[in-house]
């Protein structure tokens, strides 16, 4: 449930940009469920405009810069929707507010066909134009031919100098991460280097006011399409229309959505480097690893 805060939270960056738009905050914030870095805020001025604030202290100087850049990126014809970006500072993202909407009746049809259309955007070489970031992480993307070793080199193996990667890892964990990316050719096919969102689980889904599909928070890359799919069954299964609608789209090899639990590895690592052995980060790649390695 949204928690009532007050204007004390916001950064004095995020009211001076307000002042110089002649906005002034009015009524209660709205503190937003979202992901484990930003605070995300709901904010009313007087004209009676919503806002969504994204807000940290504590963090990279040109995070949200390149999040800025990923949302606009992600601005395409047929795709899902993205808000707009009114302002970006070091600490704060100021934000369209999407509204807080009822799916549609055809919400997961729609989301699925979109993000289908997404991944028809391919390119010759995997990764981006430049590095971005996953939580507090620096989600590198070198530009590579090989997706196989893109995945193992960007998606896996990075995290293994990677804070608390560095001390809770064992010498046995490190082998059988090796020993699953050299896996990797016989356990994924080659997928072509396709527009992703990055972060597709579903605490970066939203619904618009007239109940259609949009998302946040990116991490834009050119990466297979299978891997940004996992993201959608990583934490909360998205609805079986969704996979349904995409598969309409038949760009895929057959056996998909059997192999999106491989993908998980990224983000249960990403977990393991954030918060060590929390949140049973450490059991859970293990786990994988039993299965995978």
């Amino acid at each position: 449930m949204p928690v009532m805060t007050d204007a004390r939270i916001l950064p004095s960056s995020l009211h001076s940009y307000l002042a110089s738009q002649n906005e002034t905050l009015t009524g209660e914030i709205m503190q937003l469920q979202g992901g484990a870095i930003s605070t995300t805020l709901r904010l009313e001025v007087d004209s009676g405009r919503h806002y969504v604030a994204k807000c940290l202290n504590d963090v990279p100087n040109d995070i949200y810069e390149k999040e800025t850049a990923g949302l606009r990126a992600l601005e395409l014809s047929q795709c899902p929707r993205v808000p707009e970006v009114y302002a970006v500072g070091r600490d704060y993202l100021l934000l369209e507010d999407l509204g807080s909407g009822e799916r549609s009746a055809t919400y997961w049809e729609e989301f699925g066909h979109q993000v289908a259309l997404l991944h028809s955007h391919t390119q010759p070489l995997f990764g981006y134009n430049h590095d971005n970031y996953l939580g507090r992480a620096i989600q590198q993307n070198p530009r590579l031919a090989d997706g196989h070793a893109f995945f193992a080199q960007a998606r896996v193996l990075r995290f293994l100098t990677l804070w608390q990667c560095t001390t809770v890892l064992t010498t046995e964990d490190r082998r059988r991460l090796g020993s699953f990316c050299a896996r990797l050719p016989d356990l994924v096919p080659d997928q072509p280097a396709a527009l992703c969102h990055g972060d597709l689980w579903h605490g970066n889904i939203a619904i618009t006011d007239a109940g259609a599909p949009a998302y946040l928070d990116p991490a834009v890359h050119y990466g297979w399409p299978e891997a940004d799919l996992g993201m959608t069954t990583q934490y909360e299964h998205f609805d079986d229309r969704f996979y349904d609608a995409y598969d309409e789209a038949g760009t895929l090899e057959p056996g998909w959505r059997d192999r999106l639990e491989i993908y998980h590895i990224k983000e249960i690592l990403s977990m393991v480097a954030h918060f060590g052995e929390k949140y049973d980060s450490l059991i859970k790649l293990r786990a994988f690893l039993d299965r995978y390695a």
